[in-house]
């Protein structure tokens, strides 16, 4: 199956993102990297060519093996990665991510970047958070500089309101969002995404399958690993996995089940179907293994009928 021949400013890439979260290890519980390539290869193979990641996925590890997969391969794919934000040890013993967006902390997150990556030029690089405590002109007119350099050849932006994003604009050309977006988040219609059409710009949707919940594999009392954050529900953009708020989306998947049988597909694929139906969103799709990638892309395969439309926004409106 080939999904390629769509473009982001004239560069030949997927409408699929391989999201590369997962495969980092820090966040999911225990990834294997022989098995992490092969599924990188395997997209690739069969027609994805967008990868996504970021140097805190992982402590760098997703970059590294992005790198170790992109030898040789280096004009055939689009890679984007992030910056400004780095792990801080608070007094407490806790790690935890914070924003650091200065033009001293993006220099040395590139240079480690392009080093991981195995290359000399990034596609996409995006500041990962705002950082409040920087001064927005310092941060994005590094990245122009970057872009200038040639060491980047697009900039983007990553959890950005609009306000956010209309004022980052001022600085730099920005090309891409990439937000949390999914059947359960969808806040970013209101506004984001209109304003997204109105700027010729693209919209990169992470957390697509809600990590994992529209794939139908999860119960209530699901054996999360010990070092997977799902487990304790803690997170910075949701609150999908608390107990209660659970319970009640595993009762929306198993309307969406029923919905995915009318249309011959799995609620994964149906989940990556709806978000497809916006000509400018790339849905980020991450995977550990062949199975869930070779799942994912199935998802092109699936028309997303106006009468399944409706009842999706019934079930999760």
């Amino acid at each position: 199956m080939n999904v390629f021949g769509y473009t982001v400013n004239g560069t030949q890439c997927s409408r699929l993102v391989f999201g590369a979260w997962a495969i980092g290890g820090a966040f999911t519980g225990k990834v294997d990297d022989k098995e992490s390539l092969n599924t990188l290869a395997f997209a690739f193979e069969n027609g994805i060519s967008f990868f996504d990641t970021a140097p805190v996925y992982g402590n760098g590890h997703s970059e590294w093996l992005l790198g170790q997969f992109a030898q040789n391969k280096r004009t055939k794919i689009f890679i984007a990665t992030k910056g400004g934000i780095s792990w801080k040890t608070h007094s407490s013993g806790q790690r935890v991510m914070e924003p650091y967006g200065s033009s001293k902390n993006l220099k040395r997150e590139l240079e480690a970047s392009l080093r991981r990556l195995n290359t000399d030029y990034i596609d996409l690089y995006q500041l990962h958070w705002p950082d409040p405590k920087t001064d927005i002109a310092e941060t994005f007119e590094t990245l122009t500089q970057f872009q200038t350099e040639g060491s980047i050849r697009f900039i983007g932006v990553s959890n950005f309101a609009l306000s956010q994003l209309k004022q980052a604009k001022k600085y730099a050309e920005i090309i891409a969002l990439q937000n949390q977006y999914n059947l359960l988040s969808r806040e970013v219609e209101t506004e984001l995404l209109p304003f997204i059409e109105q700027e010729d710009m693209y919209f990169l949707s992470y957390g697509s399958l809600a990590y994992g919940i529209f794939t139908g594999k999860f119960y209530p009392s699901y054996p999360f690993a010990e070092n997977d954050w799902r487990k304790t529900g803690i997170s910075p953009t949701n609150n999908y996995f608390i107990p209660s708020n659970f319970e009640h989306h595993l009762k929306q998947v198993n309307q969406l089940k029923v919905l995915a049988e009318e249309l011959h597909c799995s609620p994964a694929q149906l989940a990556i179907a709806w978000l497809l139906r916006h000509p400018r969103i790339y849905p980020l799709v991450g995977a550990k293994t062949i199975g869930q990638i070779k799942d994912n892309i199935q998802a092109l395969q699936v028309n997303v009928t106006s009468e399944i439309e409706k009842e999706l926004d019934h079930v999760f409106t």
